[in-house]
């Protein structure tokens, strides 16, 4: 199933946040399902079946969209680019849940801000790839950040935020592209010809992954070097570029740890202004890194629909089927063995008095 669109990956996110949607959102409130970047609406049906309400897919991508209405039929497909956050909150309506999973950038802000402008709607973010905003520097959202005069975030810093949470997953990747770049250069091209990654130039990035041998005769023979690399050669750029990375790798040491702070900022910041305009807010991390390093996300509900414990049981399986949809099964536990945990339920009530001390 996976080939036919439904990753291992995917069906985990879409297994963790219905299972947080039905332990954390006021399920009887939600009227409508809004899906943003909605792709081929895998998460969309999941949560319209978990809440019994209407849902609408909206992504640009209208060859996404297309499979996902052939997949989906009581899902509302729409293909529209979404504009800023004035014309996307006229378009919500009370009672609405939207949901994001993974809006880069400068969607993931519109998204933020059109929720606290209408006040009345429900959200689940899962924002990713900050640095995608189309100006030179990130603005803060929340009242409270602008008032302490907190910094707008470089675009640039947040890029390198990005990439270092990339990191743990494409180092053979990275060590692949320093090892090319040894061989192309041992062959004559210059070094201002390879200057911002161009040694993949033309060659499909994840073939990197496999190794210098499998991106090595392809890059060569794109700028018209021949013969093809000789084992000695792929030897020896190997060696050359895996010193090259190393030392490298180490003075980048740090950039993990600060790109999830970083990545921190702009969360909480977001969960600000949804509080600031009457929302219950909750911060919590939706997967584990196996299923995606873009991993941190914001739930959000109308503090009247009181956003908290809902189902704290829920568990929520989620299959892969051959035509490349997915079946969403939700198992409840009654209300008497929920009524049985009261331990539980402190410990939850503790941490999201933690998470409003945060906002």
């Amino acid at each position: 199933a996976a080939s036919r669109g439904v990753t291992a990956s995917k069906a985990e996110q879409v297994r963790r946040l219905l299972e947080t949607a039905a332990a954390r959102l006021p399920l009887r409130a939600i009227r409508r399902v809004v899906d943003v970047g909605a792709g081929k609406g895998h998460l969309t049906a999941g949560l319209a079946a978990l809440v019994g309400a209407p849902a609408l897919a909206v992504d640009s991508d209208a060859s996404l969209l297309r499979v996902g209405a052939r997949l989906y039929p009581s899902v509302a497909f729409s293909c529209e680019a979404v504009g800023d956050a004035a014309s996307l909150a006229a378009q919500l309506r009370p009672g609405d849940l939207v949901v994001g999973l993974h809006p880069c950038g400068a969607l993931g802000e519109a998204l933020v801000a059109a929720c606290a402008a209408h006040g009345g709607v429900h959200c689940l973010f899962v924002p990713c790839c900050h640095h995608k905003q189309g100006v030179a520097a990130r603005a803060p959202l929340s009242r409270a950040a602008r008032a302490a005069a907190a910094a707008a975030l470089p675009v640039g810093a947040l890029k390198k935020a990005s990439m270092a949470l990339d990191g743990s997953r494409s180092v053979e990747s990275r060590r692949t592209r320093r090892a090319l770049r040894s061989l192309l250069l041992r062959r004559g091209v210059s070094e201002a010809a390879l200057a911002g990654g161009a040694e993949m130039d033309g060659i499909q990035p994840r073939k990197a992954a496999r190794g210098l041998e499998a991106v090595a005769a392809e890059a060569l023979a794109r700028r018209g070097l021949a013969p093809p690399p000789t084992a000695a050669e792929l030897a020896d750029a190997d060696a050359a570029g895996a010193a090259d990375f190393a030392a490298l790798r180490r003075l980048a040491l740090l950039e993990g740890v600060l790109g999830e702070l970083l990545e921190l900022i702009v969360l909480f910041d977001r969960a600000l202004a949804l509080s600031e305009a009457g929302l219950d807010v909750f911060v919590f991390r939706a997967f584990a890194a196996s299923a995606s390093d873009r991993n941190l996300a914001i739930a959000a509900a109308p503090k009247a629909a009181r956003l908290g414990e809902q189902h704290a049981n829920a568990v929520v399986h989620v299959d892969a089927l051959a035509d490349g949809a997915v079946r969403v099964d939700l198992a409840l536990p009654p209300p008497a063995e929920r009524a049985r945990r009261p331990r539980r339920q402190q410990t939850r009530r503790r941490w999201r008095s933690t998470c409003r001390l945060v906002r």
